[in-house]
Order: structure tokens, then C-alpha cells, then sequence
């Protein structure tokens, strides 16, 4: 059972992370670096590069966790991620907030559902 978690946790993230890549792609996938003059569309690319490093970072924690500690390293890498999303000295730029909002963002979602398919079962 508790190996059959952490395979569902990995597979699940897996999925989030495909999704999110694909919406990076979708947007040319362009880093910071090769930003618009404007700005705009490389703030979309800026958010789901985000999404994918967090969800990235996510898979490692439950690949290198046991059952029971991949949902509390999972927390507290999602309060480094709103700590950045919100810190002046960690996002000095609107183009790395959006990045640390996309991290933020995916990893919520994942904390979410993970909360929902606890109390369904």
C-alpha cells in the first residue's frame, strides 16, 4: 500500500508536469532571457516554467521519501515557493514573481487534490 502510494503520488505528478510542459511549450517555452520587450508573452512562459520546476521539484521529494514524509517535504517546498512568489529579494522582477507564482500555483493544486483523494478514501 505504501509503495503503491508513492507510485500514485509519482504518477500523478508525472501527469501535472507533463500538462504544465506542454503549456510551456505552448508558449514557444522561452526563459527570462528571451523575454519580449513587452514582457507579455514571456510572462506566460515565465508562470508555466515555474509550474514545471516546482512539479520537478515535487517528484524528487516523493521519489526520495518514504510514504509518510513525502506529503510534509511537499508543504514546506510549497512555503519556499510562496515565500519566493512574495519576496521582493527572492522575485526582484515581475518576470520571476510570475515564475515563483507558477510554482506556487502547481504546487497548491497538487496539495489540493492529494488533500481531496485523502478524505475520499
Amino acid at each position: 500500500m505504501f509503495t503503491e502510494r508513492r507510485s500514485g503520488r509519482h504518477d500523478h505528478l508525472r501527469a501535472r508536469r507533463g500538462a504544465a510542459a506542454s503549456r510551456w511549450a505552448g508558449t514557444g517555452g522561452a526563459p527570462l532571457c528571451d523575454l519580449d520587450p513587452a514582457g507579455v508573452s514571456g510572462q506566460a512562459a515565465r508562470y508555466h516554467e515555474g509550474e514545471v520546476a516546482a512539479l520537478s521539484e515535487a517528484m524528487r521529494i516523493v521519489a526520495a521519501a518514504g510514504p509518510v514524509d513525502a506529503i510534509p517535504l511537499l508543504q514546506q517546498a510549497f512555503a519556499q515557493w510562496t515565500h519566493r512568489a512574495n519576496s521582493l529579494s527572492a522575485s526582484p522582477t515581475q518576470a520571476w514573481r510570475v515564475y515563483h507564482e507558477g510554482g506556487r500555483d502547481a504546487l497548491e493544486a497538487f496539495l489540493e487534490a492529494e488533500r481531496r483523494d485523502l478524505r475520499a478514501r
